[in-house]
């Protein structure tokens, strides 16, 4: 099986993190409308901080892939709304690289 490139590695996780923020922009919207009509919250709230343990994991995994390829930061409100084959050269973020050492923004 062929491996993917670093590029599209790097693609598919801003994909998964658009897709994590959509999510999360979601079960925000679950919540305020349960809190207008009175409703519990309590499980609502559980699903939020299960998604945003889940996108902290995104966002580390795509620093690590960052960290291996030294490759451009995607500017996250961008790739929501657009997706990362949406986006054009000028919409990376050249200054925010993340050098060889591994560490996240």
């Amino acid at each position: 099986m062929k491996r993917a490139s670093p590029e599209q590695d790097l693609a598919d996780a801003e994909e998964r993190i658009a897709s994590g923020q959509r999510r999360i922009a979601g079960q925000r919207q679950v919540i305020a409308e349960l809190e207008r009509s009175r409703h519990p919250t309590d499980h609502a709230k559980y699903l939020l901080s299960g998604l945003e343990l889940l996108q902290a994991a995104h966002r580390d995994a795509r620093n690590r892939l960052l960290g291996k390829a030294d490759l451009p930061v995607l500017d996250e409100s961008k790739v929501a709304k657009k997706g990362v084959k949406g986006l054009t050269e000028a919409e990376l973020l050249p200054t925010n690289r993340i050098c060889g050492s591994g560490k996240g923004q």
